[in-house]
């Protein structure tokens, strides 16, 4: 083979290599994008998952009138209506149910059976065990659950709150490690 002929060969190559590098790189940057739409899509399907797993085992060595309380009582906190230690469940469930009106009723019915169910004594007629109204429960929450998830999701408090928790939470960590670093640094003098 002759030079000339070797010199056409590599300039042939060359115009082929420009005319699919492109559309490799193209296909390359879809693979990537692909590669981390999928890793977002399994992390948020892990999270879900997880969340449901850890909601539905809170609170789960009480009663089912204190689970639902601490349940609403988490989720208007994430929504940033948090409980006073000076408020009787009544005045906690008054202020949710200014929050959330169209709930008033349901709130309202729900917080009296939790306080009854709590407080009144087991073997009074109007204990809600005794009086079949501890069964309203779980149809209670089940109109309730809903509409406070949405309500936290319209007015996401949490979400202003959790970063600047998990930053206070890093300072503290990285503040204890300095002093970990010093009185050692201090122990080998």
């Amino acid at each position: 083979m002759g030079v000339l002929s070797r010199v056409c060969l590599a300039v042939l190559r060359l115009l082929l290599w420009q005319v699919t590098a492109p559309a490799q790189e193209a296909a390359q940057l879809r693979q990537q994008v692909a590669v981390a739409t999928g890793s977002v899509a399994l992390l948020i399907l892990f999270s879900l998952i997880f969340f449901g797993i850890w909601w539905r085992r809170l609170f789960r060595n009480h009663r089912l009138s204190a689970q639902l309380y601490g349940r609403v009582c988490l989720l208007a906190n994430w929504a940033g209506i948090e409980i006073q230690q000076s408020q009787t469940p009544y005045e906690y469930v008054g202020v949710l149910a200014q929050a959330t009106p169209e709930e008033a009723t349901t709130l309202e019915r729900f917080g009296d059976i939790y306080v009854r169910e709590v407080w009144a004594d087991p073997e009074s007629p109007d204990h809600p065990s005794r009086s079949g109204e501890i069964r309203e429960l779980p149809g209670l929450w089940k109109r309730l659950q809903p509409r406070l998830f949405l309500y936290m999701l319209r007015h996401p408090h949490i979400l202003w709150v959790l970063p600047a928790r998990l930053w206070g939470s890093l300072a503290r960590v990285r503040a204890r490690r300095r002093v970990k670093h010093d009185f050692y640094q201090d122990k080998d003098l």
